[in-house]
């Protein structure tokens, strides 16, 4: 590793965030050191692959590794690199959602640890995802004394193309005080990135919530206008196509499944921060029940599909399930937030006197064997009649087993959550009364 202590940076927590943040700035020649807990994926790292996919990512992660400029390394609560020169920080850990809660024990353990080996000179810029006034209050805990200059600069690149989007998107800078938000602006100005600056860390926190929670909610607009235009017989992505045509205010999104790490807590985290808040009604929240009308949105396939579980006479029922992982475009093979569980726990809910067999395919080789789940891809994949075929992610490729019509049988059950399948040819192949679709 090189010697210019004007260019040394440590990164906590490496997935997705923070391992394409490390590459990426190891890549334009900082001393970057990563940390990470999880042995298995430190040592993957180590190996020159990534534990997620992203198309040529493992290329820049094996360069970097060859030149130097990058190390990963075991997390250790009782030391730090670069102990003794100045450096940049980003703590990127990850803060997940348990039971509509914030969990930020990651977030706390690396601070505290940071705590005790940090100087004035250290610029420390948190980049999780947390709740409204956290790098505020996390600073005035662990330096009560003056510390670190610190700033909050969010991640806000889409998985499967963080490479490209860490080039051009601007980055959002904000510090706790004058001191460090120039010390975070002349970082990233370093790097020639464009910036957008947030006058306190509050605004900051709320710009990178504010963003995610404006998607969730469009999205639930659209399932709900889907399920909506179903009880009118008419089709909704008809309706977005047509009310888009040279039109400038037909901005209707198109329906489907709303998960991934991201879009999935960030309305709780939010609506948890504001319990306390006496202006607000935290129980009445819009952000909120656009999130349950996401998370719901398997209620309404097993609803519409109440005669079929009902007429069902057969001890034992087979399923496939098409993708796997919370998004489809671009690919990734990221199940965090993915309905596959969801769908799992509401069939087993539904139909909890029968054996259900569920089978998983991989149209892309992003996912295959790179998720919790046994999944087949077109190399071994057995054609065979299913009762339930289900597409959960947007992903063409997912449609390949069943192009020639031998997975359905005139009793198949067929959702689509997306509605990619509306004009495809093999729908001739199932009873039309049994297809599902958004």
């Amino acid at each position: 590793m090189k010697t210019d202590n004007s260019k040394n940076v440590l990164i906590y927590g490496l997935g997705y965030v923070g391992l394409t943040l490390a590459v990426f700035l190891a890549s334009r020649g900082y001393n970057v050191i990563g940390i990470e807990k999880n042995v298995k994926t430190l040592n993957k790292i180590n190996s020159g692959n990534a534990q997620f996919y992203e198309l040529g990512f493992d290329l820049h992660l094996k360069n970097v590794l060859l030149s130097g400029n990058f190390i990963a390394r075991k997390f250790d609560k009782n030391s730090i690199p670069f102990h003794e020169f100045p450096k940049t920080i980003f703590v990127t850990v990850g803060t997940p959602v348990l039971n509509k809660k914030l969990n930020n024990e990651n977030l706390r353990e690396v601070l505290s640890c940071l705590s005790k080996f940090t100087s004035i000179h250290d610029l420390i810029l948190l980049r999780s995802t947390v709740y409204p006034g956290c790098t505020r209050e996390m600073y005035n805990k662990y330096w009560p004394s003056e510390g670190p200059k610190m700033g909050f600069a969010p991640e806000r690149t889409i998985e499967g193309n963080a490479w490209d989007e860490l080039n051009q998107l601007p980055q959002l800078i904000s510090g706790l005080n004058e001191k460090a938000l120039s010390s975070g602006l002349k970082f990233f100005q370093q790097i020639k990135v464009p910036t957008e600056t947030l006058s306190t860390t509050e605004e900051c926190e709320l710009t990178k919530l504010f963003l995610n929670i404006e998607r969730d909610v469009s999205f639930a607009l659209a399932n709900e206008f889907a399920m909506i235009a179903q009880e009118y017989n008419s089709n909704y992505s008809n309706i977005v196509k047509k009310s888009k045509n040279n039109y400038p205010r037909g901005k209707l999104q198109l329906p489907g499944t709303v998960g991934g790490p991201c879009l999935s807590k960030d309305s709780w985290i939010l609506s948890e921060a504001l319990l306390n808040r006496k202006n607000i009604n935290s129980e009445d929240l819009l952000l909120k029940n656009a999130r349950l009308i996401n998370e719901n949105l398997i209620n309404w396939f097993i609803q519409k599909s109440e005669t079929w579980f009902f007429q069902k006479s057969s001890k034992n029922i087979k399923i496939l399930i098409c993708g796997l992982s919370f998004k489809g475009k671009p690919a990734t093979n990221d199940v965090r937030g993915s309905y596959v569980e969801n769908i799992k726990e509401a069939i087993d809910r539904k139909c909890n006197q029968l054996s259900i067999n569920i089978e998983y395919y991989s149209g892309y080789d992003a996912l295959c064997g790179e998720s919790q789940f046994k999944e087949l891809s077109m190399l071994n994949f057995k054609a065979e009649q299913y009762d339930l075929v289900i597409i959960q992610n947007n992903n063409e490729e997912n449609l390949k087993p069943l192009l020639d019509g031998s997975v359905f049988s005139n009793k198949t059950l067929y959702w689509d959550f997306w509605g990619i399948s509306k004009d495809m040819d093999f729908l001739e192949y199932i009873n039309k009364d049994l297809i599902i679709s958004l």
